[in-house]
């Protein structure tokens, strides 16, 4: 989720634009987008690198080890 490194907190229809066009995609239909949330945004979510609140993506601290 490098989009929300850079950009975050950042909404998600924006997210999945950026996504679509990295990925090749011309527009982002509804089936794409679905499934970018559903794939990209669920696993980031399951490994604990995002957060998501209301229609925005954050981005979680990550601890740092010395």
């Amino acid at each position: 989720m490098d989009v929300v490194a850079a950009e975050g907190p950042i909404h998600v229809e924006l997210a999945a634009r950026r996504w679509g066009q990295t990925v090749g995609y011309r527009r982002v239909s509804k089936r794409i987008y679905d499934g970018f949330i559903q794939t990209v945004v669920g696993d980031a979510k399951k490994r604990g690198l995002i957060e998501l609140r209301g229609k925005f993506i954050l981005e979680l601290e990550l601890p740092r080890f010395h």
